[in-house]
């Protein structure tokens, strides 16, 4: 992304979010630019392109919208994984820009070696460590390998964090219209929706003409992408069946008969 675009567009989002007591996450910190081996790739950048680059939405979101809460990358920055990087999550997050919240790391990131994750300035593992990880975690802070005080300052943060949510529950009224959600989300997709050019007048169809559409997402509407972000409603449609429910007269990507 443009990082001039994304330090400006993540602080209102934030700020919008957190003004209704929920707390936001801004991630993949940092350096996550692709979804391919994710898991294992390891990115290799200057300390300058990390800042000029990837930082700036990060330390904007942290400066400005005060951010709650910021998640980890699974990937590795320059040999050191996101999740037990010291220099981006305490050096950088922390310390310079002043990030008071909670760090958390993605689904399983930081699971083997957990005592490292919180050395290097993590607050939460999920999906939580199992009971060998409490037993290391107790073996590291008796040997000295983990300081007390940075286990007492990520349970600091996180009992912070949900004392924050619940004091903002209690100073708004609970409200929920769904009809008006609903218009919400509508006027938003309307006033953000960007057409082609419009040179040879064919929008917006009209029901005289024969239209094929393509794609497996003419039928199957993406809704929010999968995994922990999959949300399963009734409430959307899709083009072809609404094309069709007009009246138009709708090809499944068969263009012979169509104009």
């Amino acid at each position: 992304e443009d990082p001039a675009l994304v330090r400006r567009i993540a602080p209102a989002f934030i700020s919008g979010m957190q003004s209704t007591g929920t707390a936001a996450c801004a991630k993949h910190y940092i350096a996550n630019n692709q979804e391919t081996r994710r898991e294992t790739k390891d990115t290799h950048v200057s300390i300058r392109t990390l800042r000029e680059i990837y930082a700036k939405g990060f330390e904007a979101s942290v400066k400005e919208a005060g951010v709650k809460s910021v998640m980890s990358a699974y990937n590795a920055v320059n040999g050191v994984f996101s999740s037990y990087n010291k220099m981006i999550l305490t050096d950088w997050l922390k310390e310079e820009w002043g990030f008071d919240g909670v760090i958390v790391s993605d689904w399983g990131a930081a699971s083997k070696h957990p005592q490292d994750s919180i050395a290097a300035g993590l607050d939460v593992t999920l999906n939580g460590p199992g009971e060998r990880a409490f037993q290391e975690l107790a073996e590291a802070m008796e040997s000295g390998k983990l300081d007390e005080a940075r286990v007492n300052d990520a349970l600091t943060r996180f009992l912070q964090l949900v004392i924050w949510i619940r004091d903002s529950h209690q100073k708004i009224a609970d409200a929920y219209d769904q009809k008006q959600v609903l218009k919400e989300a509508y006027d938003t997709l309307v006033d953000g929706a960007v057409l082609l050019k419009n040179e040879n007048g064919v929008l917006p169809l009209n029901k005289s003409s024969k239209t094929a559409f393509y794609g497996t997402r003419a039928k199957d509407t993406m809704e929010c992408g999968s995994g922990s972000t999959m949300v399963n409603t009734c409430l959307h449609g899709n083009v072809y069946d609404e094309s069709a429910a007009l009246g138009v007269e709708v090809f499944d990507g068969c263009m012979e008969d169509a104009d």
